[in-house]
C-alpha cells in the first residue's frame, strides 16, 4: 500500500498528465556479480523482474516484483520511477531509482550464548540506475539497466539470557533474552539487466 502510494505521489508531482500516459508490462533479468544481504555474500547471482508502469513518455513511475538472487531470498518487491535525460529517433535514456523490500528465508538467528547474532528477515533497498531503451517499435521495445544497490538491515546482539533450570536433570534452557539493535546501511552491489517492455495501453 505504501508503494503505491508513493506512485499516485509520484505522479501527481511530476505534473503527469493522464489523458497522455501509456501503460507498460517489463520483464527483465538481472546478472549480479556480488550480492551481499545481511552478512551473507552471494557470487553471479540473477533474478527476474515483471513490472508495471505508468509513463508520459517524459517520466515513469510503477510497482514491480522479483525473484531469484539465491535460494535464501524469497522474493523482493517494490516502487521504482524513471525521468528521461535524452532521446533520439529510437533511442531514450533515463535515470531512475527503485526502493525494494526483500524477504530472506535463511539468515543468522541464535539467542543460546551471549553475543549471538540474529539478522534480519526483511531488509530493504535503495537503487539508483540509468537505463537505455531501444524502441524498435510503436508498443515493444529492448531496454538495457545498470545500477549500484545499497541496502539497510536491523542486527540485535544478544546481550542477556534468562534460563529455566530443569528440577530434575539441573539442565538450563533460555527462555528469554535481551538484545541490542544496530541498523546498518552497506553497498550490496552492482546489478546489470537487460528486459523487454511492451505497452498494454
Amino acid at each position: 500500500m505504501r508503494y503505491l502510494f508513493c506512485t499516485i505521489v509520484f505522479c501527481l508531482i511530476s505534473g503527469v498528465s493522464f489523458g497522455q500516459y501509456a501503460v507498460t508490462l517489463d520483464t527483465q533479468m538481472n546478472y549480479l556479480p556480488s550480492f551481499q544481504i545481511n552478512s551473507d555474500i552471494h557470487r553471479g547471482a540473477s533474478a527476474q523482474k515483471v513490472s508495471l508502469s505508468a509513463t508520459n513518455y517524459s517520466v515513469e513511475a510503477g510497482l514491480h516484483l522479483s525473484r531469484g538472487y539465491d535460494s535464501s531470498i524469497d522474493f523482493s518487491y517494490g516502487f521504482n520511477a524513471a525521468k528521461v535525460f535524452a532521446e533520439t529517433y529510437h533511442s531514450i535514456f533515463k535515470v531512475g531509482f527503485e526502493f525494494d523490500r526483500f524477504f530472506v528465508n535463511d539468515y543468522k538467528r541464535s539467542y543460546e550464548e551471549i553475543g549471538s547474532i540474529i539478522e534480519d528477515d526483511i531488509t530493504e533497498s535503495f537503487q539508483p540506475y540509468l537505463e537505455w531503451e531501444w524502441a524498435f517499435s510503436r508498443s515493444v521495445s529492448l531496454f538495457t539497466q545498470t545500477g549500484y544497490r545499497i541496502m539497510t538491515s536491523v542486527t540485535r546482539r544478544v546481550t542477556d539470557i534468562k534460563y529455566e533450570t530443569n528440577p530434575v536433570t539441573g539442565e538450563k534452557t533460555p527462555v528469554n533474552h535481551r538484545t541490542k539493535e544496530t541498523q546498518s546501511f552497506y553497498g550490496s552491489g552492482f546489478e546489470l539487466g537487460i528486459g523487454l517492455s511492451v505497452i498494454i495501453y
